[in-house]
């Protein structure tokens, strides 16, 4: 009988960790316009509030990357996962489900915990602000 395992990420935390590989290199400062502009070309759709909130909630939490300020700083794992997902074969719209299966492979190590909250990195604000310049009604 096989054991089922509880995956660490779910469809919506790939698809933010794949925009932020696709739009920021390592040791590089966020850009939240780019990230939810590169989440809607991704998914045709706008990235909420809480999906961001939650997803870098577990990118910390996982030991994806580290944050000093805006700067994100991939972790060796992070890398792994990201290179991993990009030798995958596959055309631009399978990308969040290939990075899915690398988040969420076994070879990881990654245990599966429950989080009661998620931590509060961009408020709404932020995200409206970053909104309209991606739409460029903030020029």
């Amino acid at each position: 009988m096989t054991k089922t395992v509880q995956p660490c990420f779910e469809w919506s935390d790939s698809w933010v960790y794949t925009s932020l590989y696709m739009t920021t290199k390592h040791e590089e400062n966020l850009n939240l316009a780019m990230l939810i502009g590169c989440c809607d070309m991704l998914n045709h759709s706008i990235v909420s509030q809480a999906e961001l909130n939650w997803a870098f909630t577990k990118f910390l939490a996982y030991g994806l990357v580290s944050l000093a300020g805006l700067r994100v700083n991939y972790s060796e794992l992070g890398m792994s996962i990201r290179d991993s997902s990009e030798r995958r074969k596959g055309g631009l719209f399978s990308r969040v489900d290939l990075t899915l299966k690398c988040m969420n492979s076994q070879k990881n190590g990654l245990q599966y915990r429950e989080f009661e909250d998620s931590l509060v990195f961009f408020g709404e604000s932020e995200i409206a602000h970053a909104y309209e310049k991606y739409v460029g009604k903030d020029s």
